[in-house]
C-alpha cells in the first residue's frame, strides 16, 4: 500500500497550484510610470496630461507665444481693415465707389420708428441732412450730442450756415442693428427727428436705403446732405461736431 503524503507536503493535485496560490493576471496599463533616462539619474516624472508638463514641457512656452502673436496680428489686420480711411481728426476718407456729390437722391422711403412712411423724394426743396447710424456704432454715439443740438435748432427755425431754406433731419438705422437696440438708441440721445430702420431689401446685412445711396460697409456714421434739387450738396464719413455739422450744411446750401 503505497505511502500518503504527509499534511505539511508541497505536493498539488494535477490541475495546478490552489486558487489563492495563483498570480493574479492584470491588464496591462498605459506607460503612466516613470520614463527611465538614457543617463542612469532619476527618473523623469510623467505628467502626460497636464499642460506645460512632461518631456515636451519645453516646446509649450513656445507654442504659446506663437499662438499669442498669430492672434495680435489677426486683430491689427481686422483693425486696419476697419480703419483704412481714418484722418488725424477721426473722420474717414472718401472710398472708391461711395455715394458722390451731384448724385440724384434715390426713390426710396424710410418706414420711421412711430410707423409712417418717409419718401426722400418729398424732402425736395428743403436741405435734408440724412444720417447713416447704428447703436453698436461707438462714433455714432459720439456724435449723437451734435445731431440732436443742431436738430434741434433747425426745428427752432434758427438759420444755419446763412441758409434761408429750412432743414430737416433724417436718421437712418442701419439693418444690422436691432430694432430694439435703435428705439433705445433714439430715446437715450433724445432725439426727436425722423427715424427709422433701413430694413427690408434684399437677404444681407445691408438695407435698400443704404444699398441705393451705396454707402459703403464699415463707414460709420455717414452724413449726407441732401440739397433743394434732390440730390446730394455734401457728404461726410465719421463723427461731426456740432461746427461741422454746420459747416456741412452751409456747403450743401451753397452748392445749392
Amino acid at each position: 500500500m503505497p505511502a500518503s503524503a504527509p499534511p505539511d507536503s508541497d505536493a498539488t493535485s494535477p490541475a495546478g497550484p490552489a486558487a489563492e496560490d495563483r498570480p493574479v493576471a492584470t491588464a496591462p496599463t498605459a506607460a503612466l510610470t516613470d520614463a527611465p533616462r538614457p543617463d542612469g539619474g532619476p527618473p523623469v516624472p510623467n505628467e502626460h496630461g497636464r499642460v506645460g508638463y512632461g518631456r515636451r514641457s519645453r516646446y509649450t512656452p513656445l507654442a504659446l507665444a506663437l499662438l499669442l502673436v498669430l492672434a495680435l496680428l489677426l486683430i491689427g489686420l481686422y483693425d486696419r481693415q476697419r480703419g483704412d480711411g481714418a484722418e488725424s481728426d477721426g473722420s474717414l476718407v472718401p472710398p472708391a465707389g461711395g455715394p458722390e456729390v451731384g448724385q440724384a437722391v434715390p426713390d426710396v422711403t424710410l418706414a420711421r420708428f412711430d410707423g409712417t412712411p418717409l419718401p426722400l423724394a418729398s424732402l425736395r426743396g428743403s436741405v435734408a441732412v440724412l444720417n447713416f447710424w447704428a447703436s453698436w456704432c461707438a462714433p455714432c454715439a459720439d456724435e449723437a450730442p451734435a445731431l440732436r443740438t443742431v436738430a434741434a435748432e433747425a426745428a427752432a427755425g434758427a438759420p444755419l450756415a446763412g441758409t434761408d431754406l429750412p432743414v430737416v433731419f433724417v436718421g437712418v438705422a442701419l439693418k444690422s442693428d436691432r430694432e430694439s437696440d435703435a428705439r433705445a438708441f433714439v430715446a437715450e440721445h433724445g432725439w426727436t427727428y425722423a427715424n427709422g430702420r433701413d430694413a427690408g431689401g434684399p437677404p444681407g446685412p445691408f438695407g435698400p436705403i443704404q444699398l441705393a445711396f451705396g454707402v459703403p460697409d464699415g463707414f460709420y456714421p455717414t452724413t449726407l446732405v441732401l440739397g433743394p434739387d434732390g440730390r446730394i450738396a455734401a457728404l461726410h464719413y465719421g463723427a461731426l461736431t456740432e461746427d461741422g455739422l454746420r459747416d456741412l450744411i452751409g456747403e450743401a446750401s451753397a452748392a445749392g
